[in-house]
């Protein structure tokens, strides 16, 4: 319904000079970002996200990483200059 959502989520490890885990978007999972409110004027928005990553490759930094890392019922409020 919102469209194509795609993404990654990488873990930096050892005074952030080492890729730890590497996540990617889980296509088959309910992905989105809905943005329910937006003030043209003050530049302000909110509204929720969820998404699902799957572990696509593991460090060898790691132990026991999990291979689903899920957000769900997110919620943001920001600005945008």
């Amino acid at each position: 319904a919102y469209g194509d959502f795609s993404g990654g989520f990488y873990a930096i490890i050892i005074d952030g000079d080492a890729l730890g885990d590497v996540y990617a978007i889980d296509s088959t999972a309910q992905n989105f970002v809905e943005v329910a409110e937006f003030d043209s004027k003050t530049g302000e928005v909110s509204g929720s996200f969820q998404a699902t990553f799957k572990l696509v490759s593991d460090s060898k930094w790691t132990k026991n990483s999990p291979e689903i890392i899920e957000f769900t019922e997110g919620v943001f409020k920001t600005k945008i200059n």
